[in-house]
């Protein structure tokens, strides 16, 4: 039994996660409930084996909150559930219906704040752009990006509490309500109509898929938007690099995406007795994969504690998961952070990180810095 608790993992995780992976890669965490995997070997091993390790459980603390989708189900359920999604969150789709909607806001909000010289980038350029490109991307037209975001607070709030062992509380069943309510809405035309004809899916069910479509857009999605803004400030000569060579950005982004995943660890189930790592798991023990752990682990990644664009390897990181439940949104997710990195290196002058210590990135499950402060000349900036 280890002795890692839940405050190292919000504090220090890295340090803590090391000290796992070498001493005992698939490790029982008393403040957890449940054994927590290490290894990049064995993190990928749990993931795309969805019949030894599975979502479908009812403790899913994701699936107390938001009731049964996509991400909380295995098997033809699953793939059911996924299907009603999927098209719209494929590559070629994501560039052809959201890349110039995309720049186009990116470029509005940076118009915006070019005069002012200094902003958190986090609440000022991730959320707004992650929520309104979620909103978007699910038809979801009757709903403000700010109403949005203020449901996904709460769902992910709850679904936090859960996860430390609490009982799903009233404002997260209220904010879900909400949500199906806007979403029975929307299924009457476009984008929101299509998914539900497609796989079939009542209000309730396409509600579940929507709720967690959302946290993975826009949580997960600023959080890595604000993580990699803070790698890029921290290091103004890879900023200048950049600048003169855009190409630079796709490495930048995946080792980003590696260094500091905004998701630290998947839940999963096990289905049967099984050994993992030498431990022996029994059935119905929860899994704790941590993607942290496995992005950093020295037999992938050489000083995976170093941050460094010029690996061989930077995309072989599992942030977005593997197997069935890959995330849906990860082509999306990329665009957004390549497309804001560009455009406000090429709006703000001068950008660079606000006087001050850098900021720390903190958070169990969900991870960012609380704010990205930056500052720049403040000259007005035409983007043509």
């Amino acid at each position: 039994m280890s002795s890692v608790s839940f405050d190292q993992l919000v504090a220090d995780p890295h340090r803590a996660l090391a000290a796992l992976r070498e001493a005992t890669p698939v490790a029982w965490l008393e403040d957890l409930g449940g054994w927590m995997v290490t290894t990049h070997e064995l993190c990928a091993r749990v993931l795309t084996d969805a019949e030894t390790f599975t979502v479908d459980d009812e403790r899913f603390s994701t699936r107390r909150v938001v009731g049964s989708s996509m991400l909380s189900l295995d098997g033809p359920a699953h793939a059911l559930h996924r299907s009603a999604f999927a098209p719209d969150f494929r590559r070629r789709h994501v560039h052809d219906r959201l890349e110039d909607p995309l720049g186009e806001l990116l470029a509005s909000l940076a118009t915006r704040l070019a005069p002012l010289g200094e902003v958190d980038l986090r609440s000022a350029v991730a959320l707004p752009t992650a929520a309104e490109m979620m909103q978007r991307a699910l038809g979801l037209d009757g709903v403000s990006a700010e109403r949005l975001i203020e449901w996904n607070t709460a769902l992910i709030s709850a679904i936090d509490g859960v996860t430390e062992g609490g009982d799903v509380p009233s404002y997260g069943t209220d904010a879900f309500e909400r949500l199906k309510g806007a979403v029975g809405e929307a299924m009457g035309d476009g984008a929101m109509r299509d998914a539900a004809e497609r796989a079939g899916l009542p209000v309730e069910g396409m509600a579940s898929n929507v709720a967690v479509l959302l946290i993975g857009g826009i949580v997960t999605s600023e959080g890595a938007m604000s993580i990699a803004f803070r790698h890029l400030l921290d290091r103004p000569a890879l900023m200048g690099e950049i600048r003169q060579d855009s190409k630079l950005v796709d490495r930048f982004l995946e080792e980003s995406l590696r260094y500091e995943p905004a998701a630290a660890f998947l839940d999963r189930y096990a289905t049967r007795d099984v050994v993992l790592g030498n431990q022996s798991i029994t059935a119905g023990d929860l899994v704790r994969v941590s993607i942290a752990g496995a992005n950093r682990d020295p037999l992938v990644f050489e000083q995976p504690n170093l941050f460094d664009v010029s690996r061989a390897n930077p995309s072989d990181h599992l942030t977005f998961a593997r197997g069935p439940h890959t995330c849906l949104g990860i082509h999306l997710a990329k665009l957004e952070i390549r497309t804001a990195i560009l455009v406000l290196l090429r709006a703000l002058p001068g950008l660079s990180a606000a006087p001050g210590p850098s900021p720390s990135v903190g958070g169990l499950i969900f991870r960012a810095p609380d704010q990205v402060p930056a500052i720049w000349a403040g000259d007005s900036a035409t983007l043509s």
